[in-house]
């Protein structure tokens, strides 16, 4: 069973006090989770990140709202692992589907959305 973190408001403030705790449920639990998603051929993940991998978007003009374009970078270890989960996510992806490609297999079925 993977356990998901899901407060974000008071994750944020208690991932500072345990963040190896958060590194290992959030990050560890989705390596686990993209190992059985490879070994059982389950080629979709839809990602729930939070807006915390954008840290403070008023360092930077006109981004308030914040858009999907808006520069990475989180300033808590729950943002950390939010924007570290998203990089692991792109890359198993995209090595997945490289991997197949290069067999010759079909590879378009394994998508990411990172939302």
């Amino acid at each position: 069973m993977v356990k998901v973190l899901t407060r974000p408001f008071q994750s944020v403030g208690e991932s500072s006090e345990k963040p190896l705790e958060y590194y290992r449920v959030n990050v560890g639990g989705t390596i686990t989770l993209l190992r059985c998603m490879a070994k059982h051929n389950v080629p979709n993940i839809v990602f729930s990140s939070s807006a915390t991998v954008y840290g403070d978007a008023t360092r930077v003009p006109n981004m308030i709202p914040i858009p999907e374009h808006c520069p990475i970078g989180p300033t808590n270890p729950y943002g950390r692992t939010k924007s570290t989960i998203e990089l692991i996510i792109t890359d198993f992806i995209e090595a997945q589907r490289n991997n197949l490609k290069k067999d010759g297999k079909p590879y378009e079925q394994w998508n990411g959305a990172l939302l």
